[in-house]
């Protein structure tokens, strides 16, 4: 079940106050205090994949769905214990457990397969004496959650979409309960209901009178709110009829029969508001706390502290033209360190907000002393704000934010022409992947339309050559690996852009965006655009090829270096920028102080702890760190042999065997990693209004509405015009 979690506070650390808060309190103040602090509970077990917290005998438990392990929290509630796994040795010498579910009272329903068998997934029942019990049904099923008394719900596959089953294990029987249209991805049995929210709706069903009830008004006013199971990730019983549910936005408590959703937890107070972390599930504990699994194995207890200040002291004022899931993980660490300061967080482009709207609304801000604190300044056009005077130059705190001075200056503080204004947290390289001999001689985006270009003369429509799907994906694409090339002095070289909406073009017509991707990827961790595609380089390197940033470690660029030690034929080559010696590097995440700024102080503090170790370390898959300890801890992570990602084609059955390890770098390769690194002088930064206004046109040209010349007249006469403005 996919499920995430956000931290909480008292609702007065939630609420947003007009102005700062950052007066010394008159003699004689109230000092509040009680709120929800987090802990970890610490243990050294290996988790491989934790299920859903349950209780067993009223203790919280879970199991390895992997290994069918148990663990339950000890009776001093400072770690685990566990407990061995049954055997299974019934099941054969070559199964895979894919799911699991324990009941309250020890008994475990699996889902498994028997690759010496078939790839079918099949299902069994363990008592809790151990004894195996296989089962047999005719649908399958893939979220299963047990009631106190042991009862058992499962969703699965429905003649019409998808169903709720209750499923009899005695006489291998699965009753169709309630049918979805959209697929479900929560399921929770709390107290007499079984809850499950599909991607567009909420279902309670009542087990005591086994018919559907109706969904009360306030969860369906929370779950449109919310967004359904896009943001929902879990529901666990409370007491008196309560129940919890836990949301990308905090977590909330609801009594049946009431009518409101009362908020707990607050996204932005405590890791598990962290995008950087994605938490199971939650289950409320008998002395009142709560806790929360994560997938990492983490396990986080969140109790209430009556001595804990509960106050608001300071106020930053945080802005971003979009969302982005650093600088959330930026903010929520901030709060862990800053516990009485609030973080007012606005994302200008919310809501549906375009962006000139959006730039109206923040120079009204600026101009009017409601300036933001700190601006994200990723999509604006920095060179403005500098020349308005509207940024400190961030030089004269550098030993506050930078006190050790661990960060790739050359990456990080890229924007010191005169003065640093803005600091990257994180940054984003170019990549290519191909044919060594093809790659031999690409130099350009041109050169990458004359290769799709012969590659479909010689084999006509079968295959996909480049992925890159729509015309917006391609101009984007080329836009990021030429912008060296087409913005010189802070001006476009019309000349270079017409090439490139020529080459961009003959992309289009010949990668036949409508050609379906027949072929599968496979990893731990996920993938990223180019990582991506460059798995079609694993059926045929001389007729495919891959191109786009490489934003991590983990699903990028551990991919890409394992090509020449698994890759077969071996041929296929990976590096960095279409031109060959690229310099060039994308800073992302670029953090700025308003000159108007009424909190320096909480300004540079957060600018420090968006540099720090602690932020740094989280793979997100947005783009490198640019702390150099973090950047050394991830070189050293090839110490791990079993730290490695799998990537398959085509389906599971018992020939086929994975055709491809991604391991993590090796000494050479993270070498010559670092040498790139310290080469890196080329920043691209392209502002929302400038990016746009070339796709736009660019795709016109592409659908062959302009010719190249005419599309680089109509973007030079809006870009002007809009300079105007």
């Amino acid at each position: 079940m996919r499920k995430k979690l956000i931290a909480f506070v008292m609702a007065v650390m939630v609420t947003f106050a007009v102005t700062g808060c950052n007066e010394p309190k008159d003699e004689g103040t109230v000092t509040y205090k009680g709120r929800y602090v987090e802990e970890e509970v610490s243990h050294n077990h290996r988790i491989e994949h934790m299920s859903e917290l349950y209780a067993e005998n009223n203790i919280p438990a879970f199991i390895d769905t992997y290994t069918l392990e148990k663990y339950m929290e000890d009776t001093e509630k400072q770690g685990l214990t566990v407990s061995a796994a049954p055997s299974l040795s019934s099941l054969g010498s070559n199964y895979f457990i894919a799911n699991a579910a324990a009941s309250p009272t020890g008994e475990y329903f699996i889902s498994y397969y028997d690759f010496s068998v078939s790839d079918v997934q099949q299902y069994a029942v363990i008592s809790a004496e151990g004894q195996v019990s296989t089962l047999s049904f005719n649908q399958e099923f893939f979220v299963y959650d047990y009631t106190s008394d042991g009862r058992l719900f499962a969703y699965g596959y429905a003649k019409q979409g998808y169903g709720i089953y209750e499923i009899d294990t005695q006489r291998q029987k699965a009753q169709l309960l309630v049918s979805f249209e959209n697929s479900v991805q929560n399921l929770d049995v709390v107290g007499d209901y079984v809850i499950a929210i599909s991607e567009k709706e909420i279902c309670f069903y009542d087990c005591k009178n086994e018919t559907v009830t109706e969904t009360p008004e306030a969860i369906q006013e929370f779950m449109n709110e919310q967004g359904y199971a896009e943001s929902v990730r879990d529901i666990c019983s409370g007491e008196d009829g309560s129940f919890y549910i836990l949301s990308d936005k905090g977590l909330y408590r609801y009594v049946m029969g009431g009518n409101m959703v009362e908020q707990l937890i607050d996204g932005y107070s405590c890791r598990i508001g962290n995008p950087a972390y994605t938490a199971c599930s939650v289950i409320c504990s008998t002395d009142e706390s709560f806790l929360i699994s994560y997938d990492d194995g983490t396990i986080m207890r969140y109790r209430y502290d009556p001595d804990a200040v509960n106050e608001i002291t300071s106020t930053l004022k945080v802005y971003s033209l979009t969302e982005n899931d650093t600088l959330s993980q930026i903010i929520v660490e901030y709060r862990m360190q800053n516990p009485t300061g609030r973080v007012d967080y606005e994302v200008g482009m919310r809501g549906g907000i375009t962006y000139d709207d959006a730039i109206k609304n923040l120079t009204t801000a600026i101009l009017s002393g409601d300036a933001p604190d700190v601006l994200m300044l990723d999509g604006l056009d920095i060179d403005n704000y500098i020349e308005k005077n509207m940024l400190l130059d961030l030089s004269d705190s550098e030993s506050q934010w930078n006190p050790d001075k661990v960060l790739l200056d050359n990456v990080a503080k890229w924007n010191n022409d005169g003065g640093l204004y803005s600091v990257a947290a994180k940054f984003q390289l170019f990549g290519i992947v191909g044919d060594s001999e093809v790659l031999a001689d690409m130099d350009s985006v041109a050169d990458v339309a004359d290769f799709t270009e012969s590659v479909r003369q010689e084999q006509g429509e079968q295959y996909p050559i480049l992925m890159l799907i729509t015309a917006e994906k391609i101009l984007d694409t080329a836009l990021i690996g030429e912008s060296g090339r087409i913005f010189t002095d802070n001006e476009i070289n019309t000349e270079y852009l017409t090439e490139l909406l020529e080459a961009c073009r003959r992309i289009y017509e010949n990668d036949y965006p409508d050609v379906e991707d027949t072929f599968s990827f496979t990893s731990t961790y996920g993938s990223s655009e180019l990582a991506r595609n460059a798995t079609l380089t694993l059926y045929d390197p001389s007729i495919s090829m891959s191109l786009g940033t490489v934003n991590g470690f983990y699903n990028d660029l551990n991919i890409l270096t394992s090509f020449d030690t698994y890759q077969q034929p071996n041929s296929t080559e990976f590096r960095f920028g279409i031109k060959k010696g690229s310099t060039a590097f994308v800073p992302v995440c670029n953090l700025g102080i308003t000159a108007a700024t009424e909190n320096k102080e909480g300004a540079v503090n957060f600018l420090a702890c968006a540099v720090s170790d602690d932020v740094q370390k989280a793979e997100m898959g947005d783009g490198f760190p640019v702390n150099q300890n973090t950047l050394q801890s991830f070189y050293d992570k090839n110490k791990d042999l079993n730290d490695r990602v799998t990537a398959s084609s085509g389906s599971w059955n018992t020939t086929q065997t994975p055709i491809f390890y991604s391991e993590w770098m090796n000494n050479s390769e993270v070498s010559e990693f670092k040498q790139l690194l310290d080469s890196l002088d080329t920043p691209i930064h392209i502002d929302t209004m400038t990016r746009q206004i070339i796709i736009d046109v660019g795709t016109q040209c592409l659908e062959g509405h302009l010719t190249p010349e005419e599309a680089v007249t109509e973007i030079t006469r809006q870009l002007d015009l809009r300079m105007k403005e």
